[in-house]
């Protein structure tokens, strides 16, 4: 007999769904007038808005053209992690690091630079490490105007400080690019758009390195939005990403020839992602070790402060449902 790990209904309701995320039936989808499957539309929501583009168009997967980018690349990330859970707030720990390229050449290592806040909501965290990330980009480039900066995350969710910073960086002529490693858009149908324009990009192109734009034309006109968004397949041997060029440089130069310098910089041992955000992705990594040896030594702070017990007190709830209820760490 079989042994199942799960209750049968459970995973039957489970392969059902996963099918009509990933593969979503043909009686889910719109029809046209002429009673054929409407083309799926792309949805992005950040902040609680929800923004629809244009319908997938096959038509709009192109052929990429690797090109060299002649000048310095800096590349910025900055790993979080939780360091004190006091129930209603948590502190969070940043740790930022930073380098300069030449090609697939580091030339200069910059930090890692530990960051530090308080929040009521996590959500607010994701602006937080935007910010900290283009103060480091605008420090470290400073006397390279015209520089190529990439950073580890989307150019959206922007506040206001956000935006005086890239103001910053754009006096300086510095061509700024946001790579997503992980991305929740999804299309109209269900399914997530990265997946469904991999497979789109197989049937059109296959062997060959592409990109899908525009996927959202007027986004530049919300205030939160930084840049335009593309999906690429910077190798013939890597998946899809997500990349948000600024609106400036895709205006100035295109997205296809911005997306052709980051094709350039891929690295060798694992195609398909700019190598020096690999690089600086690893040394912003905050490992366990390391975290409980922060908590350690923001605690002795803080007890010196006076704030020791209030600390503890507020953390101790929290321990309790973690060990004794959760059951984590037992």
């Amino acid at each position: 007999m079989e042994q199942l790990l799960y209750p049968r209904p459970d995973l039957d309701r489970l392969l059902e769904d996963l099918h009509d995320a990933l593969q979503p039936r043909r009686r889910h989808a719109q029809l046209t007038l002429d009673g054929e499957p409407a083309a799926p539309v792309p949805l992005i929501r950040v902040a609680g808005r929800t923004v629809k583009g244009w319908p997938i168009s096959p038509d709009r997967i192109r052929y990429l053209e690797p090109a060299s980018w002649p000048g310095p690349v800096y590349a910025v990330d900055a790993g979080a992690k939780v360091l004190l859970d006091l129930g209603a707030y948590k502190v969070v720990e940043a740790k930022v690091a930073a380098a300069e390229w030449r090609g697939l050449r580091r030339t200069r290592t910059f930090g890692p630079v530990k960051r530090v806040k308080l929040f009521a909501d996590l959500s607010e965290a994701a602006e937080w490490l935007l910010r900290i990330e283009l103060e480091a980009a605008a420090r470290y480039a400073r006397h390279s105007p015209g520089a190529l900066i990439l950073l580890d995350r989307p150019l959206v969710a922007a506040g206001p400080s956000a935006r005086r910073l890239f103001e910053l960086l754009l006096e300086r002529a510095w061509r700024v690019v946001g790579v997503a490693k992980n991305s929740s858009l999804r299309l109209s149908s269900g399914e997530g758009l990265i997946g469904y324009l991999y497979r789109l990009g197989e049937e059109r192109m296959p062997g060959l390195p592409w990109y899908y734009h525009p996927l959202f034309p007027g986004l530049e006109r919300r205030r939160w939005a930084l840049g335009s968004v593309a999906v690429a397949r910077l190798s013939p041997r890597g998946p899809a990403f997500r990349f948000d060029v600024h609106w400036r440089l895709a205006d100035r130069v295109g997205v296809d020839a911005a997306l052709g310098w980051l094709a350039s910089l891929q690295d060798p041992g694992a195609p398909g992602y700019p190598y020096p955000l690999k690089a600086v992705h690893q040394d912003s990594r905050i490992g366990r070790e390391e975290l409980e040896m922060d908590r350690m030594l923001l605690m002795e702070r803080l007890e010196a402060s006076g704030l020791g017990g209030a600390v503890r007190a507020a953390a101790a709830a929290v321990a309790y449902k973690r060990r004794y209820i959760w059951g984590e760490g037992v």
